[in-house]
């Protein structure tokens, strides 16, 4: 997992190219590696819940990165290299679908009092 996420050019330089790319492999881990884990006492089941909570963590980051389209602090996409507070002046959220339990994301505007510039 480290490999596929750590990489300077996905989570440092990102690209939705290559931040696809990363997601897609953190997916298909989930599905062929995590979804067949077993525990056999309790410390194993703790690791397993630590994979699984690292996994679904990654799979978190991906997609919001994916879906910032601009640049902002420590969130530089080659891409879109400028920051666009027009479009993207806002938090992104996630919360469980009640009907497929998968993450859900959604933004949300931030508000800014500017009455420190008057």
């Amino acid at each position: 997992m480290q490999k596929i996420i750590f990489p300077y050019d996905v989570m440092i330089i990102k690209h939705e190219k290559r931040l696809q790319n990363a997601l897609n492999k953190i997916l298909q881990l989930k599905r062929e590696k995590a979804e067949k884990m077993a525990a056999h006492d309790y410390h194993s089941l703790i690791k397993l819940k630590e994979v699984e909570n690292m996994l679904f963590c990654a799979e978190l980051f991906l997609k919001a990165s994916i879906m910032r389209k601009e640049s902002r602090k420590d969130h530089y996409r080659e891409d879109y290299p400028y920051r666009d507070d027009e479009n993207w002046l806002k938090w992104i959220n996630v919360r469980k679908n009640s009907d497929t339990g998968e993450p859900e994301f959604f933004t949300e505007p931030i508000n800014v009092q500017k009455s420190f510039l008057s």
